[in-house]
């Protein structure tokens, strides 16, 4: 997929495109909505994601601002440029990202573009894929270590997103995009129960603190599309996407192009009442 990616006021930070400089030159359409978070925006494996769909089928244009494993803190890092952009538009959506990168007294992230990679405890010269890293605090840290850990990252990533979503000053959304609810039982048998599906280890008494940091909140909850196998689309093959799985070539984890239909439907029953 030719995602069309350009690299953002210099950084080392790249969006799909179009660039925002061509979507605010467009005349033809005066609203636009900016679209931020993960690769779920992105749309990673998916050749018309939400935000195409939305400038396709409505009267409004729409930017593309999501990121491959992106946090909250990303977008904090990218400054005043950033948030200059998004307030030229008339909606941000704001998508519930992960929050297993959030830091705590063990866990911590060294570069705000690597979100996903962490370094543990006092060393700080080895990273570590982030849920490596949790699994290494579940195998040596004690019971109450462990959760003060989790309340920790947990409250940070809080305060990351309302600072983020404080320094948009446009009306703005909140976006659950997810195949599970907001509603899951985090258990210590395993990292893969403390974590949860994506948004790792986001919960319901998070959603609802973040709530009223936003003028809406909207919901998209589906598995529609599984399985999504992917092919190339030069010679047909099956690209091993995740080697390590039964089937290489198989989207099992981002969301699926019907899914992304699904989810434009939420945005453009939302953006109908901002007519």
């Amino acid at each position: 997929i030719d995602y069309k990616l350009y690299r953002f006021n210099g950084k080392n930070v790249c969006f799909r495109g179009p660039p925002y400089e061509e979507v605010f030159a467009d005349a033809s359409k005066s609203k636009t909505v900016a679209f931020i978070g993960a690769a779920q925006i992105l749309g990673r494996f998916c050749p018309r994601p939400l935000t195409d769909i939305v400038a396709e089928e409505t009267d409004w244009k729409a930017l593309n601002f999501g990121f491959g494993g992106a946090s909250p803190r990303l977008f904090l890092s990218l400054g005043a440029p950033f948030f200059d952009v998004l307030n030229r538009c008339d909606l941000v959506v704001v998508q519930f990202m992960s929050a297993r990168a959030a830091p705590n007294n063990w866990l911590r992230v060294r570069q705000p573009i690597n979100p996903n990679m962490v370094t543990i405890g006092a060393d700080p010269g080895e990273e570590v894929f982030v849920n490596e890293g949790w699994k290494r605090l579940l195998d040596t840290l004690t019971a109450r270590q462990f959760e003060q850990a989790i309340i920790q990252t947990q409250n940070n990533y809080c305060r990351q997103m309302e600072e983020l979503l404080g320094n948009i000053k446009t009306r703005k959304a909140l976006m659950w995009y997810s195949e599970r609810s907001a509603d899951y039982q985090m258990s210590y048998s395993h990292w893969n129960k403390v974590l949860g599906g994506f948004p790792q280890m986001v919960q319901p008494h998070m959603v609802e603190r973040l709530k009223p940091f936003a003028d809406a909140y909207l919901e998209v909850i589906s598995t529609v599309g599984r399985p999504h196998m992917v092919y190339s689309r030069f010679d047909g093959s099956a690209p091993p996407l995740f080697p390590h799985r039964p089937e290489p070539n198989e989207n099992y984890y981002y969301p699926t192009p019907e899914m992304h239909v699904e989810a434009s439907r939420v945005v453009k029953a939302y953006l109908e009442t901002l007519a």
